[in-house]
């Protein structure tokens, strides 16, 4: 299974071994890590690069997220930019955890219910802790992970969604989902 680990290069420069724990253990749990940002990245020079270099990241950020099956988010620094990962993610439909340590949690994430979004808190001194703590909450995470479904669909249908895609900036995917999710709003008799 394979797991986009982000949070922000300020998270980094703050907690930097309880991160390259945290990356440390989802390794140990067996999980393939997509992005090793958060052990390799220099925290300063970060916020030195180019305007290119940050497009490059940017892009590169998104193409493994959409490779994951599950995003899981260090959030004890607040960060718009991890904010913004997290909600791409969550359109994506991606399963999501975001972990803080117990120290700061942040007040925002707690108020948020959403089914594919999964909150984990772990003590910054306890490694043994945050290990138990990442094998429950990717394990739950697996359990949301969503079904691939391939169909086909007749040049027309393409053609609009490629116009939906194109002119309302909505991928493909997260369109259809929602026109499910609203159709499956209105069954009275689904229990699902």
């Amino acid at each position: 299974m394979r797991v986009y680990l982000g949070t922000s290069p300020r998270a980094i420069q703050k907690n930097g071994k309880l991160l390259t724990d945290l990356y440390e253990v989802i390794q140990e749990l067996g999980y393939e890590q997509l992005s090793d940002f958060v052990v390799k990245i220099d925290p300063g020079k970060f916020y030195e690069k180019t305007r290119a270099e940050l497009e490059k990241h940017h892009r590169q950020t998104v193409k493994q997220i959409s490779k994951a099956d599950i995003a899981v988010f260090e959030v004890s620094v607040n960060s718009l930019s991890t904010g913004f990962l997290i909600n791409l993610a969550l359109d994506m439909g991606k399963s999501v955890v975001l972990v803080s340590g117990e120290k700061n949690e942040p007040i925002l994430f707690r108020s948020v219910d959403l089914d594919k979004l999964l909150y984990a808190v772990y003590k910054e001194t306890d490694r043994e802790g945050l290990k138990i703590m990442m094998e429950r909450v990717l394990k739950r995470a697996a359990k949301q992970i969503d079904t691939r479904f391939n169909f086909f669909v007749s040049p027309k249908m393409a053609n609009f969604l490629d116009w939906v895609a194109r002119e309302k900036k909505i991928p493909r995917a997260v369109f259809l989902r929602r026109l499910i999710d609203k159709e499956m709003k209105k069954e009275k008799d689904f229990v699902g």
